[in-house]
């Protein structure tokens, strides 16, 4: 049996990424509840935007840096804990706070490694494959016995759904501010399916895997909120 877990410094790797997701977060989240009601109201300057406005902005962004440093140590907490141990059926990665996914050697279809040093062991389902991150120690020992399950796929290139992760995110809150803004019904209704087809599918995704923390998917229970939003304008417009 042999255990591999991340290197001390490990997460140091991760920290400009995880930054930059939130911070793309953050300013969706400030369009959505800052700039909509604006303009809603006819985006007249700044003399249309209440003081009550305002106090939500300042509000929301402390509670927001806050939660950037707080989410910042649960993810460094999160990665330190990986635990991957390869004995001679199995293949167990063990997360905190995530199921525990346990693969049969004889069950591994593929074995990816990244451009960016990780690797992915896929199994029965992609969905829930074992992610080994790029700081793993002992890589070339655990790459030498990774070779032996299964001949090792080699990725030159970041996975193009990868690379548009955060293009998508805002195209996907530019077609929501659409479906409450373009008064032609058929239009907001076409946009308003878009919107509403990829926030339940990725909500499923969510809750399927097995990759992704329990914090993380009650999280994303909070979805409902803009789906609702959504489906709500679009009924309403179909209505007057």
């Amino acid at each position: 049996m042999q255990d591999f877990t991340i290197k001390p410094d490990g997460f140091n790797q991760f920290r400009k990424t995880i930054l930059l997701r939130m911070c793309a977060v953050m300013i969706m989240i400030i369009l959505i509840v800052f700039f909509l009601p604006w303009l809603m109201a006819g985006g007249e300057g700044s003399a249309g935007i209440s003081s009550a406005t305002w106090l939500t902005l300042v509000l929301l962004s402390a509670a927001m840096t806050y939660s950037l440093f707080t989410t910042l140590k649960r993810q460094k907490a999160q990665l330190l804990s990986y635990k991957l141990t390869i004995t001679e059926e199995h293949i167990t990665r063990e997360l905190m706070n995530t199921p525990t996914v346990t693969l049969l050697k004889k069950d591994v279809r593929a074995i990816l490694k990244n451009a960016d040093g990780s690797f992915a062991i896929i199994g029965d389902s992609k969905l829930n494959a074992i992610g080994v991150p790029a700081p793993i120690e002992r890589k070339e020992e655990l790459e030498a016995l990774l070779t032996q399950i299964n001949a090792l796929t080699v990725k030159s290139t970041t996975p193009w759904l990868q690379k548009l992760q955060l293009p998508i995110a805002f195209a996907v809150t530019a077609l929501m501010f659409a479906t409450f803004y373009i008064q032609n019904k058929y239009i907001a209704t076409f946009t308003g399916l878009i919107v509403t087809v990829i926030m339940i599918y990725s909500s499923i995704l969510i809750r399927k895997s097995k990759n992704i923390d329990s914090k993380t998917k009650r999280i994303s229970y909070m979805m409902l909120i803009p789906l609702l939003a959504v489906i709500g304008s679009v009924i309403l417009k179909w209505l007057i």
